[in-house]
């Protein structure tokens, strides 16, 4: 019998590096703005699958309570600063594809190509939630 397989880590690096997403935060929210940052990555490193739903309020009221942040409409408004400095990943590989969404962004079998990877697929985006579509197989149709 194998290891269980695991849905979050014990650490998350840091990088010394910093990117647009951290500089723009600094430069809006000062040092509220990478405390902010880094307890996000901190609280994502130890949430299964590394995914948390913010979309009722005892949750919202949760997460902004684990990252330090008194005032929800902030917290949101650094969310959303966030979210719109970043770009749509690569489902197979996870690296950046050349695809910007923002909140409104609304996608449907959209065939998403990897500059890294090389590959294809067709994903949908609605309110920043990107699903896969998986295409039947062409066996199956032929039966």
């Amino acid at each position: 019998m194998g290891r269980p397989q695991k849905h979050d880590v014990d650490y998350f690096p840091f990088f010394a590096k910093r990117g647009k997403t951290l500089n723009i935060l600094q430069s809006k929210y000062g040092l509220e703005g990478i405390g902010f940052f880094t307890n996000l990555l901190r609280f994502l490193a130890l949430t299964p699958d590394h995914y948390y739903c913010m979309q009722e309020e005892h949750d919202r009221l949760n997460f902004f309570a684990e990252i330090g942040i008194q005032d929800e409409e902030k917290g949101l408004a650094m969310i959303e600063l966030m979210v719109k400095t970043d770009w749509l990943l690569c489902p197979v590989c996870q690296s950046k594809s050349r695809t910007r969404i923002r909140t409104d962004t609304t996608l449907t079998n959209f065939p998403l190509f990897c500059p890294k990877c090389k590959q294809e697929t067709l994903v949908n985006v609605k309110q920043l939630n990107t699903s896969i579509i998986k295409e039947p197989d062409a066996k199956a149709q032929s039966q």
